[in-house]
This record gives structure tokens, sequence and C-alpha cells, in this order.
């Protein structure tokens, strides 16, 4: 599997795992820590569902098992076939089907620091992502 085929995966997988509901654009945040006897991952999602009136409102959501392999397949793509190691990556997805990951070098949250600012980012993904698409 190549990087492009291994991003495809993931959000693929992911875009499975959302509420039910016309959805119109999804934040995933994922970190991965390789350990001894496999992996440890922690995922934060946040999809924005459009009511029948065109409301936006925020809700999670949560990656099974595919999509957490999926993750882990493409950390593994990226340290066997390129030598990256990454720390996970945030992953912006917009329902037109275009998609953005922005990779991380280091895992915050597994290794016990709490960025504030991509909490406060997901926290509030709905009203941020209304005033980018302000602009």
């Amino acid at each position: 599997m190549d990087f492009t085929q291994a991003q495809i995966e993931v959000v693929r997988t992911a875009i499975a795992t959302f509420p039910p509901g016309e959805w119109q654009a999804a934040l995933l945040d994922v970190e991965i820590l390789e350990m001894p006897d496999g992996f440890d991952t922690d995922v934060c999602g946040v999809v924005l569902l459009q009511s029948g009136d065109g409301t936006l409102t925020q809700d999670q959501f949560y990656l099974d098992q595919a999509a957490r392999q999926a993750c882990v397949n493409l950390y593994l793509q990226r340290k066997n076939d390129a030598g990256d190691v990454i720390g996970g990556f945030v992953l912006r997805i917009d329902r037109s089907g275009s998609y953005r990951f922005e990779f991380n070098v280091e895992a915050k949250r597994l290794n016990g620091v709490w960025d504030a600012e991509s909490a406060d980012y997901r926290d509030n993904y709905l009203t941020r992502y209304q005033r980018e698409q302000a602009v």
C-alpha cells in the first residue's frame, strides 16, 4: 500500500464511523505511540451534522477497530516506506470529498502533555469552521 492509498483508507474508514445524518465536515485528531507489544492510539473526532433547515451542529464520533487499524497502517507506511516516524495527525474532511492531513512529529496526549490550543480548536470546531468558511 502506498502513502496515498493509506491516506484514502483512513478517510474512508473514518467516514464510515460518523453518526447518522447529513454531515458537512469533520476533524479527526489521532495520536499513535508504538509500544513493544503493539500500538496505543488516542483519537478525538468531531463531525458537523446538517439538519433539514441547514443548521450545523457539532457531535463527536469514535473510530471502530477497522478505522484505528487504518491509522496504524498509515503510521507503518510512513515508517517502513519513507523512514518517517510520526506521532499522529490531524485530518480535516470536507463533504465535497476533499481532505487534508497535517502530520505531527510526536504524540502529546499519549505522553501526558496537554495541548490546550488543540483541545480548544476541537471543542469549538463548529465556530471555527463557520468563521473559516466565511472568509
